[in-house]
């Protein structure tokens, strides 16, 4: 084991590190080595107190005070900053900031201060995440921010590691919260996700019927698909064809998009949109209604705004 780490780091670890670390030796074989599932209980805890430790080594970095946090935010946005940023509470803000538990407001105030440190330990969550451990929430997509630095580029490739429906959920959060998200991934892996979120949601709306729990995955499958259609602002041609009813899966989408309103399904967007009239369709709701006028192309897609993220009732 000292071979394999190097003498400094080997007799840095704790005591109870190193003993964990014996147990799994690369040099053990065959009975030497703990069943399976302690073997997986070992890796555990060390990812653990790896977690604990790169979470220490924060405590003392200097931070932004939760108004300059706010300020910083706040230039990233066309529209005033949601309530749900500017009414976090401080004691939820100190939280985050230590990389300790805290709320959805107060993680997307500190992810961009916290710099590299903050998706060091995003990844090594998503490891964990993927070996079977832990919860993963659906916004750690706002930390790609515009997906322009090393490291938030590196967190979507960790993201786009995941399965095709948990990853749709997560980019869901991320290509609004930053308007430029859409913009900076790769065209081809936009559509590939822009069809997975099709039949995800064509999957949600027959389990809905018996699980009204997965209204939330049907709205973020929404929300997805709808910020995809923004590409058609670049005017290219070959990708506006990919994007209309020509394609087989937007056709999908229209016929989802239909059985939804038909069944009257609660969608809760937390997008604010500005639509001047919606006629004869006044009673469904403005993210189904702004999805048939981008389907079809009908008139009056252009002059739906978005006005906001309306995540009130999310706790900060």
């Amino acid at each position: 084991m000292e071979k394999a780490f190097g003498s400094l780091l080997y007799y840095s670890m704790t005591e109870g590190l190193r003993n964990e670390w014996l147990k799994i030796s690369p040099d053990k074989k065959g009975q030497a080595l703990p069943d399976l599932r302690e073997y997986i209980e070992v890796l555990y805890r060390i990812v653990q107190e790896e977690l604990k430790k790169a979470n220490s080594e924060l405590l003392n970095k200097n931070v932004l005070s939760q108004e300059d946090a706010e300020n910083k935010c706040a230039s990233r946005y066309a529209n005033q900053l949601p309530k749900s940023f500017t009414k976090v509470k401080l004691g939820n803000y100190s939280k985050a900031v230590k990389c300790e538990g805290s709320t959805l407001g107060a993680e997307a105030l500190v992810s961009t201060d916290l710099g590299e440190n903050y998706y060091i330990i995003a990844h090594k969550y998503l490891e964990a995440y993927l070996n079977g451990y832990g919860k993963l929430p659906d916004y750690i997509g706002y930390s790609l921010d515009d997906c322009t630095t090393d490291y938030q580029k590196a967190l979507l490739s960790d993201i786009c590691s995941l399965k095709k429906e948990k990853a749709v959920c997560i980019l869901s959060k991320g290509v609004w919260g930053n308007e430029d998200l859409i913009k900076n991934i790769p065209v081809p892996l936009t559509l590939e996700y822009f069809e997975a979120a099709i039949n995800y949601l064509g999957q949600l709306i027959n389990e809905v019927k018996k699980d009204k729990k997965k209204a939330k995955d049907i709205t973020m499958c929404l929300e997805f698909v709808l910020c995809v259609f923004r590409l058609r602002s670049y005017k290219d041609e070959e990708l506006n064809k990919l994007l209309s009813l020509n394609n087989k899966y937007v056709k999908k989408l229209y016929k989802y998009v239909e059985t939804l309103i038909e069944n009257k399904i609660e969608i809760h967007s937390f997008l604010s949109l500005e639509i001047k009239n919606k006629g004869v369709y006044e009673d469904v709701p403005n993210i189904l209604y702004a999805l048939l006028l981008f389907i079809t192309g009908a008139e009056g897609a252009g002059d739906i705004k978005i006005a906001g993220l309306s995540l009130d009732d999310l706790t900060t």
